[in-house]
């Protein structure tokens, strides 16, 4: 049952990539997912509910790929992210994201899925700075919280952003800027 769901969800996010949110409808999403209006009420109890399921995959992926052994796995964590977030290929993706971050104003349910995922992914950044900072790896005087806000901003904006024509390589510059301010490059003497 939860593979349905999820063969639902995939083609739900294919279905928004190809005609937009708004012209998704539960016919167009159920022939996608090659399933039944009958089938498809035996997996969600509503669009919206399918939408929050979406909202929920898309946060998880969004920090799953993140590593805090190192600063260097780190860094490639984070460039990894980032260029697949900007992949061309993953344009349709990107405006599934910007259509539903637009939906969660005007849905009480889905701003709180929104918002729940942007916390999770959130705070696993700031633990993984805190982890990072904790072991000696960020400047001095860097916060946690504050590195873990800059880093996020920057990840979204750059999903905003990526539907314009804007290449990988400037975007990696400007995240290697914000990550020289935040992680040491050098061990210090002594540790």
């Amino acid at each position: 049952m939860k593979e349905k769901r999820e063969q639902i969800v995939s083609a739900t996010i294919d279905c928004i990539g190809r005609l937009g949110l708004a012209q998704a409808s539960l016919s167009e999403i159920c022939t996608a997912a090659k399933i039944s209006r009958g089938a498809f009420y035996i997996h969600f109890a509503s669009k919206d509910e399918l939408l929050e399921a979406i909202v929920q995959r898309l946060g998880e992926e969004s920090s799953a790929a993140l590593s805090f052994d190192s600063v260097e796995s780190f860094r490639k964590s984070l460039e990894s992210q980032l260029k697949f977030m900007l992949a061309p290929a993953r344009i349709s993706q990107r405006q599934v994201e910007l259509d539903l971050m637009i939906a969660s104003r005007v849905s009480e349910r889905l701003h709180f899925e929104f918002s729940k995922a942007v916390n999770r992914r959130f705070e696993r950044l700031r633990e993984g700075v805190q982890k990072l900072a904790d072991a000696g790896l960020c400047n001095v005087g860097v916060d946690a919280t504050v590195a873990a806000h800059v880093i996020d901003s920057f990840l979204i904006g750059s999903v905003k952003g990526g539907m314009t024509v804007q290449p990988v390589t400037a975007s990696l510059k400007s995240l290697r800027f914000i990550l020289a301010a935040i992680l040491r490059t050098h061990q210090a003497p002594g540790r």
